[in-house]
């Protein structure tokens, strides 16, 4: 009876959707959506981004809906039940009606991912996935986890059928035993690289209730530790991911590997699991021997500061290994290459960007990842005597003989700090070498002979600085296929045929020989007269550039003229520290004490902790005059004259033109002791002498006390 009324339930809902959409012809009731023919009877169709805040209705033959990245927060009305794929990802969902995916009893798969939905049981409720039984794939990453929270423990139940499960994780998450009824979940996909996942530690018992999985993803999860034993449960699996985790380093690495001898592995990813900065690494035999007994065929351990492997260590690799990737470390050579021969299921090997430079998005882990010493001391100063390193160069007139893995089709050496002469080179000519790239190293010149790279056809020498190549190319034309239909294309964009490669090389050496040491010359001598003139404006403004470096530095506005006589004092006076009995004593007791005159003064009036420099300009803008006690002292004071130079500035750039300057002759200087821009100053204007006598002295403070109340003329 129950299942007679669910069919006459499906069959009314079509019923009635047929009779809904009979007003439109469109395949949803939104016309701006795109219907995408499927096959002969269904369709796609595509709602994205269309800023929409409600849910088109679908024709029956519509059986994947896409209404991502819009503004949707409530389901008003039910889906239709011909639906298959269901994608809701990046819309405003908070909460759902425990009818929301009612009769959906086709749908496949469902994307919530991007949504505000909390990642507990009171959201993702059992009563809401009842009729979505068929599931085998749920995505329900980026959405709004909080600790403590109630991870969805209840929701499988209906869920049997699920294959692919993508959700976030913290440190609380635990798959317990409800997981158990997912028999047939075969990929878990918790990475942080797609979501959020913060998991301190694997352990033992984080995976046990999934002993069916086949893939695996880990990565960016902030894993610190995997315990022995995390993943022996694992039988299943083949493609596992624990890259990105920095922290993870190599210490658990045999907990790892040790696992995966009894799975059926056949992919695995660890790039970055070591820190960016620090000491090198080593592959000991105990990180590795237990691949041995696995089927491995992918490997990748990209971007770990690996800098060698422990010799030996290579032969505990399967025989299946078929990819190997080692980018971006810091592999040195050593007696482990012997053992690379051995490796004979090997097809593609890239060691490109070994010791490359480090990304400035990288600088960050300098501070904050640390790589622990394991007990053995595993980093490559330690072992550096053992393995016999030497740098990455060889000598002129080298010889090379290797024996490359017989089925290795693929090298890549690709920025690897190579620094070599070759001439002779031969390897066992029944290797299956055909793609070789070692562009962007440092090979000087390239003689030969090559023998016994029958089967090559890509060879990749550009930006090797190859001084013989083309020489070498023309010598060999005969086992090059195509030759005379070959071109080369130089650095101004024009091309020319092989054939004619001899006179082009005539023309490109007398082209270099001619200009190479001429343009040198000519920039070298450029720069010189730039640095020149340069320097010669720096010398010739310096007083004008100080001044208006601490103008700024003051927050001052530096062209705008003073026009009102408003100052804080009436005057700064300048002083040498050998005529201070009479610059600050004799000052302040007759222009302040006895005329009331505001005096500024170093020693009274700077600011502690402020620049000498910014003090002193500070005090000659906020003074009318700045007096100037001229003495042999002060002309051989740095910081006198740095006073009197910045008050010349004051008059020129701030006052227009107007004086600020007053000197008072104090002992006597002879001319030829006074810098231009001072004799300048005395000779164009008058200057007071302090006559030191009773009488005398009066109308000197008179004068002095007049001339600085009065605004500049």
């Amino acid at each position: 009876m129950g299942s007679y009324n669910c069919t006459f339930l499906t069959f009314f809902c079509v019923f009635v959707a047929v009779l809904g959409i009979e007003s439109w012809n469109h395949c949803t009731s939104n016309p701006n959506c795109r219907c995408i023919p499927k096959d002969n009877k269904n369709y796609i169709a595509d709602c994205s981004n269309l800023a929409i805040t409600e849910v088109p209705r679908t024709r029956p033959d519509v059986d994947t809906l896409n209404i991502g990245h819009n503004r949707i927060s409530h389901i008003m009305h039910p889906f239709s039940p011909t639906l298959v794929n269901l994608d809701m990802s990046y819309n405003q969902l908070q909460n759902f009606t425990h009818d929301v995916f009612a009769n959906l009893t086709r749908l496949r798969t469902l994307n919530l991912e991007g949504n505000q939905l909390q990642l507990d049981d009171s959201v993702l409720r059992p009563e809401v996935f009842r009729d979505i039984k068929a599931l085998r794939s749920i995505n329900i990453k980026k959405t709004i986890v909080k600790a403590p929270s109630t991870f969805p423990y209840n929701m499988w139940v209906h869920l049997s059928l699920l294959e692919t499960l993508r959700i976030d994780v913290i440190s609380s998450t635990q798959f317990g035993r409800q997981f158990r009824s997912l028999r047939s979940l075969t990929v878990l996909d918790v990475s942080g690289c797609s979501g959020f996942c913060s998991i301190e530690e694997i352990g033992e018992k984080f995976l046990e209730n999934l002993p069916h999985l086949e893939m695996l993803d880990l990565s960016c999860c902030q894993i610190k530790g995997f315990s022995a034993g995390a993943l022996k449960k694992q039988r299943n699996i083949t493609v596992l991911d624990i890259s990105y985790n920095e922290r993870l380093t190599f210490a658990s690495f045999a907990n790892i590997t040790s696992d995966l001898q009894f799975s059926k592995i056949k992919v695995f990813k660890a790039n970055k699991i070591h820190c960016t900065y620090g000491l090198g690494t080593v592959i000991q035999i105990r990180d590795v021997m237990h691949f041995r007994n696995t089927s491995l065929e992918e490997l990748y351990l990209e971007n770990n500061r690996l800098a060698l492997v422990e010799r030996y260590a290579i032969r505990y690799f399967p025989h299946t290994l078929r990819i190997v990737s080692l980018v971006r470390n810091k592999m040195s050579p050593g007696t482990y290459l012997m053992d690379v021969v051995f490796l004979t299921g090997m097809e593609s090997l890239d060691l490109s960007l070994q010791m490359g430079s480090t990304p400035i998005s990288d600088l960050i882990d300098a501070f904050t990842c640390q790589n622990p010493i394991r007990p053995s001391n595993n980093t490559i100063e330690s072992h550096s005597n053992k393995f016999n390193t030497e740098p990455f160069q060889m000598r002129y007139n080298t010889s090379i003989t290797e024996t490359l893995p017989r089925n290795l089709r693929t090298l890549i050496l690709r920025t690897c700090g190579i620094r070599l002469e070759l001439f002779r080179i031969l390897v066992n000519p029944s290797n299956q070498l055909s793609h070789v790239d070692l562009s962007q190293n440092v090979i000087t010149s390239f003689t030969g002979p090559i023998i016994g790279f029958n089967k090559l056809k890509y060879l990749d020498l550009s930006d090797c600085l190859c001084s013989s190549l083309s020489t070498w190319s023309s010598k060999n034309r005969k086992h090059i296929s195509d030759f005379h239909q070959m071109k080369c294309k130089l650095d101004n964009g024009t091309s020319f045929g092989f054939q004619d490669i001899e006179t082009v090389l005539r023309l490109l050496e007398i082209q270099c020989k001619n200009y190479q040491v001429l343009i040198f010359i000519i920039t070298s001598v450029i720069v010189f007269f730039v640095i020149i003139i340069v320097t010669g404006l720096i010398y010739r403004y310096r007083w004008k550039l100080r001044y208006l470096f601490y103008m700024t530095k003051n927050k001052y506005r530096l062209v705008r003229p003073i026009y009102r006589d408003t100052f804080t004092f009436d005057a700064f006076i300048s002083y040498a520290d050998e005529d201070s009995d009479f610059a600050v004593h004799e000052s302040i007791s007759q222009l302040e004490e006895s005329r009331g005159l505001r005096l500024c003064l170093s020693k009274r009036d700077f600011r502690p902790g402020t620049e000498i420099a910014a003090n002193i300009t500070e005090a000659i803008t906020k003074s009318r005059k700045t007096i100037i006690i001229l003495s042999n002292h002060f002309l051989n004071s740095y910081w006198c004259m740095y006073e009197f130079n910045m008050a010349r500035m004051e008059s020129i750039y701030t006052r227009n033109g107007k004086h600020v300057l007053f000197m008072v002759m104090y002992r006597h200087v002879t001319a030829k002791m006074l810098p231009l821009s001072m004799l300048a100053l005395v000779e164009s204007h008058s200057y007071i002498e302090y006559p030191d006598d009773p009488q005398g002295n009066i109308v000197f403070w008179d004068k002095v006390a007049d001339t600085c109340r009065n605004p500049s003329d």
